[in-house]
This record gives C-alpha cells, structure tokens and sequence, in this order.
C-alpha cells in the first residue's frame, strides 16, 4: 500500500462519524496499528469490525475477546477460533465458566470453522444451548455428536438427528429414542439410510414420525406403498406429494377417501397422465389437476 492510501485510511479512522471508522476497520487492507487503534474506538460497531477483520492481530483479538459488548466479544472469538495456533487458553476457560459468554459459546459451538477440540470441550457445557449448537455443527466429530445422542436434552438428541453428517450407527440409535420427535426427526433427515426409515415406517404410536417417513424423498417405494393405505390422512397425503411415489400408489392414492388426499395427487407434478384423466372427473379436486397440468405445460 503507498503511502498516501495510509495516509488516507488513518485520517478515515479518526472520523467523526461512526458509518466511516467502521469502513476502516472493515477493510482488509487497513494497517493493524490502526485497527489496533479502532479496537478502542468508542462506538462498539467500529470494535465489532476490527473483531471480524481477518487481518487484525492476534493481540488485538484477545482483547476484543474480553470486551464489555457481547457482540463484540463473540466475533473476536468467533475470529481467534480460525486460527489453529494461536488460541489462548485462557480464553476457552472463561467460555466454559462465565455466564456472560453463553451467548458467545453458542456462536462458536455452531460455527463450522470452530476448532474440534473447542466443539469436544463446548459439548460437555452445562447450557443445553450450547450442547444443541454443537450438535448442529457439521464439523463436530463423529465420538462427540454419539455421546450428544445420549444427551438428556431431547433437542440436543434431536438436534444430533438432525445433522446431515450423523453417521449410521448413531441414526439408528435415534431411531429407537424415546421421543418421538427425536424419532420423526430421523425420519425426515435425507441421509437416514433406507432400512431405518422402513423400521420408522412402522411406527404405530405418533403419526409425527410416519409423516416424516412419507415425506422424505429417500424413502423405499415399497414403503412409501405401505404407508398410502396409513389410518392417518396427513400421512396419506404427504405420500401423494412425494415426488418419489411410484406411478401405481398414484393410482390407489386417486381413489382416496379423503378430499385432501386426492387434491395433493392431483397437485403433484410426477403424476401420470392417466390418473389425471380419472381425477378430471372428480367434481372436489378437478380445479387441482386444472391448476398442475395448465402449470406444466407453460414451463
């Protein structure tokens, strides 16, 4: 950078108006004599930016990281948490102990960039909060979000169900919990394995969990068939809005009971076109099918 563009960037950060300084410290480019200068600006949007600057220093961080505004602090902690080799020990004890940071410690928990070993650390904190944010991470590893299934928190086992990056063995557990929401949140997660979801299928007591079923787009045909003669008409219903139904469900789905049910067959675009010609003639759901083919003919 030459010399007059510091020279610039220094008299900016000395504005008198906030919107300025903020830019300043926002830039990647300012000199870190100024962004150390800007971290004790008065106006806690200017030491927020220098807190999310990728080039601020890590001393400077530290302090921010200690700051009397929570926003603050949580992005320079958020920020010093990029950098493998240089997290202050300190620092990671005070997100474990004091109170104030609870909101920091979520932030971090949930943030992808966060370090391992601050996700194993976090996962054994006493807000159940940051234990769900954790569990929400897909970068927390696969020995912590196992011992987050055994959570006492059912969000937290729920929100480990939750999480793309669950392995297997894990979703299995979950499927069998106690909750039936920990269950039916299996069920709706697109990479829950096959034979897992079949099992969720059979699942007599809370609908909840059989409507996930229906609705996931990773569900067996064969089961998706099951669950179409289903007691329940929502999750009749949500079997003839799954894209992946198979053409003869459509078929058995059409002649339904429930109004509901054949208007969801009549809405959904991978119905065939001869079950359309037997719901034309249905008085209840004719405007649907008038709706869905008119709408794919004009894509």
């Amino acid at each position: 950078m030459d010399s007059q563009t510091q020279n610039l960037i220094k008299y900016l950060a000395n504005d008198t108006i906030n919107r300025v300084r903020s830019y300043v410290a926002y830039n990647t480019n300012t000199p870190k004599e100024t962004l150390n200068m800007l971290a004790d600006d008065k106006s806690y949007m200017v030491r927020k930016e220098v807190s999310s600057n990728p080039s601020t220093p890590i001393e400077t961080l530290i302090k921010l990281a200690n700051d009397k505004n929570y926003r603050v602090k949580g992005v320079a902690v958020i920020n010093l948490f990029k950098n493998p080799n240089s997290l202050p020990q300190e620092t990671l004890n005070k997100l474990e102990i004091e109170d104030e940071y609870r909101s920091v410690r979520i932030d971090v928990a949930s943030n992808e960039k966060t370090l391992k070993k601050v996700l194993e650390k976090l996962a054994r904190n006493t807000d159940y909060r940051v234990r769900r944010a954790v569990a929400s991470n897909f970068n927390t590893p696969k020995d912590t979000l196992n011992k987050l299934a055994n959570d006492k928190d059912y969000g937290v086992r729920g929100t480990v169900a939750s999480n793309f990056n669950t392995p297997k063995d894990i979703l299995n557990k979950l499927a069998n919990d106690k909750d039936y929401g920990v269950r039916g949140t299996v069920a709706s997660n697109f990479n829950t394995p096959k034979d897992i979801l079949n099992k969720l299928a059979n699942d007599k007591f809370f609908v909840v969990v059989r409507l996930a079923v229906a609705i996931n787009c990773n569900t067996p045909k064969n089961t998706l068939n099951k669950l179409a003669n289903d007691r329940n008409d929502d999750v009749r219903k949500a079997v003839a809005s799954n894209p992946k139904t198979p053409i003869d469900t459509f078929n058995i789905l059409a002649n339904d009971k429930d109004d509901d049910v054949r208007k969801a067959v009549a809405s959904n675009p991978k119905t065939p076109i001869d079950t359309f010609n037997i719901l034309a003639n249905d008085n209840n759901v004719k405007s649907s099918v008038a709706y869905t083919r008119c709408s794919s003919f004009l894509v």
